[in-house]
C-alpha cells in the first residue's frame, strides 16, 4: 500500500510548536501589510483561498514572498522541531509508520511545508520514509497529479478535510481524515495512526 501523510496535525501535532509557526505567519503578514487591522484573519482568509499565505500574498496583492520559509521556520522554530522529534508522543507515530514501512507499505510525507520542515521529520522517523514534491500547494488540484503514477493505489492521511476533497472521488485514491470527529461520512476518520 501507498500512503501519504500530512505533517502538520498529523506527525506533528504539538499545540506550542503549531501555535508557534502560526504566530511566525502572522508577523509576517503584519510585516509585509502593515495596514492590516488584523493579521491573524488575512493570515486564515489567504490560507483558506489560496492553500498557503505566502502564496496567497503573492498572488492576491501582488507581494512577493521569497523570504516566508526563512521568517516561518526560523532558528527558534526548527529548535523546538527538533525537541518534538526526540519526544514520546513522536517517537510513538514513529514507531508506528516505521511498522508499516516494515510490513511493506511504501510511506511519504505530503504537505505544503518546505524541505527544511519535513526533512527532520522524515528522517526522525526512518530513512525509507520518502518526501512527495508537492507541485503547488494542497488542495489545489495540481498537487495530486504530481504524485507519482505508478504508486497507485494511495491512502492520504491529512486533518485538513479540503485538502482531501479534491480526491474523494478519484479511483485508486483513498482519503483519510486525521481528526477525532466526524465531518464527512464518506471519508474515513482516525484518531490516532494507529487506526491505520
Amino acid at each position: 500500500m501507498n500512503i501519504l501523510l500530512d505533517v502538520d496535525g498529523v506527525l506533528i501535532r504539538d499545540e506550542t510548536i503549531l501555535r508557534r509557526v502560526s504566530n511566525n505567519i502572522s508577523r509576517y503578514v503584519k510585516v509585509k501589510v502593515p495596514r492590516s487591522k488584523n493579521p491573524d484573519r488575512l493570515r486564515d482568509h489567504l490560507y483558506m483561498r489560496y492553500g498557503h499565505t505566502g502564496r496567497g500574498l503573492t498572488q492576491a496583492l501582488g507581494i512577493p514572498t521569497p523570504d516566508f520559509n526563512p521568517y516561518i521556520y526560523d532558528r527558534e522554530t526548527l529548535d523546538a522541531l527538533a525537541w518534538y522529534l526526540t519526544s514520546a508522543k513522536f517517537r510513538n507515530d514513529a514507531y508506528i509508520v516505521r511498522h508499516l514501512v516494515n510490513q511493506g507499505h511504501n510511506i511519504s510525507l505530503f504537505s505544503n511545508a518546505p524541505i527544511m520542515w519535513t526533512a527532520p521529520v522524515a528522517n526522525a522517523i526512518d530513512t525509507r520514509v520518502r518526501i512527495e514534491s508537492v507541485v503547488g500547494y494542497k488542495p489545489q488540484p495540481v498537487a495530486y497529479t504530481s504524485v507519482r503514477r505508478n504508486r497507485r493505489p494511495i491512502i492520504m492521511v491529512d486533518d485538513m478535510y479540503k485538502n482531501l476533497k479534491p480526491i474523494r472521488a478519484s479511483p485508486n485514491w483513498v482519503p483519510v481524515h486525521y481528526s477525532g470527529t466526524v465531518e464527512d461520512w464518506t471519508v474515513p476518520t482516525i484518531a490516532s495512526l494507529d487506526d491505520l
